[in-house]
């Protein structure tokens, strides 16, 4: 194979990814709930159900325990560092 026909080869291998994943990435299910803290509890609601309290998360390192800390957006507003290092530490792998 001369050069100009692998450059093409892996040209379009890579056009073809790309598309690939932004194809996935718009087509992704969607949801219409959301998740809220409630006292001690991560709650999840969706538009007219009726509101589940979820008390874990399954990962492939085993469950991950609900609470209401994972819903800061980012972990760097957390006010001590106990606490942070605590959410580092149960939800490291």
């Amino acid at each position: 194979m001369n050069l100009q026909l692998r450059l093409g080869l892996v040209l379009s291998l890579l056009v073809l990814l790309l598309s690939s994943a932004f194809y996935l990435s718009i087509n992704l299910p969607e949801t219409d709930g959301y998740f809220y803290a409630d006292e001690n509890s991560l709650i999840y609601q969706e538009q007219g159900q009726d509101a589940i309290a979820i008390s874990h998360f399954i990962s492939s390192a085993g469950d991950v325990e609900a609470e209401p800390l994972l819903l800061i957006p980012e972990p760097d507003i957390i006010e001590t560092f106990t606490d942070f290092n605590r959410l580092m530490y149960a939800h490291s792998l």
